[in-house]
């Protein structure tokens, strides 16, 4: 990130240096090359950002399983992740969307911004329809009783989760017996949850949702 800040930064210092070269006439108006030139740090930051995520990347995929598996002695109360408020989450969604697509409607020509209204609608059919997860709204509470998935309106008992496996980003926990569902966005969850045999729940941290949920798999069958 420091990369591309700094990239971004020389970026902008050479606009001005060639706005101020063009005002006081040192070159021309209408030349290219020290227009494109400061693009490259820009350029060269972003390239080596993208290189250095995709590393990071690789390396936390190899690595997270080992830290889930890490012991950590207690089991917590209660834990939850993700977002205390998920519809004013979904709203500030639906608000950053709505804005971009009006902006793109009054900066830009009707055949530029059909693909993003046409996506606009989409998503926002998606949510009214499937509920909060489907504007990425992943929010999951444990406790001795099992876990709730508030964005699916579902509830999870331990004893019918069948077991879990953790990556980068996403617990996958394996469901095979009954749950509780509440509204039609429970139960199409619970149609696609039957269909599939598992529930995927995202997290920054899936490792605390993995340690935590294995202690109570482990407390509730002991």
């Amino acid at each position: 990130m420091w990369a591309l800040f700094g990239g971004f930064a020389l970026t902008v210092a050479g606009y001005v240096a060639v706005w101020y070269a063009m005002r006081t006439g040192r070159i021309a108006d209408d030349a290219d090359l020290p227009v494109l030139l400061p693009m490259i740090p820009c350029v060269g930051g972003l390239v080596y950002m993208l290189v250095v995520a995709n590393r990071g990347r690789r390396l936390i995929d190899r690595s997270i399983e080992a830290v889930a598996a890490t012991d950590v002695p207690g089991t917590p109360a209660a834990l939850r992740i993700g977002p205390a408020h998920r519809w004013a989450y979904v709203g500030s969604i639906g608000a950053f969307l709505a804005v971009g697509a009006g902006a793109l409607v009054v900066l830009a020509d009707p055949a530029q911004w059909v693909c993003p209204g046409v996506m606009l609608v989409l998503v926002s059919t998606a949510i009214a329809y499937n509920g909060p997860a489907a504007a990425g709204v992943h929010i999951v509470e444990l406790d001795a009783t099992g876990l709730r998935l508030p964005q699916a309106s579902m509830a999870v008992p331990w004893t019918s989760v069948r077991g879990l496996t953790v990556a980068a980003g996403r617990v996958r926990l394996r469901v095979s017996g009954p749950v509780t569902v509440a509204g039609r966005f429970g139960e199409r969850a619970e149609r696609r949850l039957r269909k599939l045999g598992y529930v995927d729940v995202q997290t920054a941290r899936p490792e605390d949702l993995a340690r935590a949920a294995r202690q109570y798999l482990t407390a509730g069958r002991s």
